[in-house]
């Protein structure tokens, strides 16, 4: 099992969202309503929602919307996506692989997903059925879950594992750092100088098996 982190600027409701740049859609959920069609529910907020209704009536990938719930500060559409949409929807695929969407948020940047997948090979699939799309995609962090054996797919022990990312999301390894070697120690309960072996032996691996692997596995080609 893998979560990876990513964005795509796929075209569904991007004419929108660039007349109202301020607006902020969430994924709230999808369904197929027979045959190729497809429904879901986003909630709409942070924008103008007037411009953004207007702007939904106008777009090439999405049905005129149907609003089912208005608070003060965001508003609940039900959308269903054209043809045009579902050429480029990425959703059915990502089911299709077995993925589960744990976040799906879209502004004029474009798309941004957290989704679990069971394995590099369904992230493969997204990729490339993004890249013949002419889609951009942009892998921004992935998290890779021990097998069995207690080893990650990077030959991480989980120890080492943890250590990286504890380390990573305190800021260590932020110019200045934002948390000292010391204060890391004292966080997992080891000597300073146990922590330093530890965690250059999970640097060393981990380079080892990306971008020194990567290097040779080059080479070979």
């Amino acid at each position: 099992m893998i979560l990876a982190e990513f964005r795509v600027d796929q075209p569904i409701l991007r004419r929108t969202l660039d007349h109202v740049p301020g607006m902020t859609v969430t994924w709230e959920r999808s369904d197929r309503i027979g045959g190729d069609r497809t429904q879901f529910l986003v909630w709409a907020e942070g924008g103008d929602f007037e411009a953004f209704e207007a702007a939904l009536a106008d777009d090439p990938t999405v049905t005129p919307p149907r609003q089912t719930m208005n608070f003060v500060s965001r508003r609940l559409y039900v959308l269903e996506l054209t043809e045009e949409g579902r050429q480029t929807c990425i959703y059915p695929l990502m089911v299709d692989e077995g993925g589960l969407v744990r976040e799906m948020t879209a502004t004029s940047d474009g798309w941004r997903l957290r989704v679990a997948l069971p394995d590099r090979r369904a992230l493969t699939h997204l990729h490339r059925f993004c890249r013949e799309s002419g889609i951009d995609f942009d892998l921004r962090r992935l998290y890779v879950r021990a097998d069995e054996t207690g080893v990650s797919a990077y030959g991480l022990s989980p120890k080492q594992r943890d250590l990286l990312l504890q380390a990573f999301e305190a800021g260590y390894f932020e110019v200045p750092r934002k948390i000292t070697l010391s204060e890391l120690a004292d966080e997992f309960g080891v000597s300073n100088q146990a922590l330093s072996e530890r965690l250059r032996r999970g640097v060393r691996t981990l380079i080892a098996q990306t971008l020194a692997n990567t290097v040779e596995t080059s080479r070979g080609e």
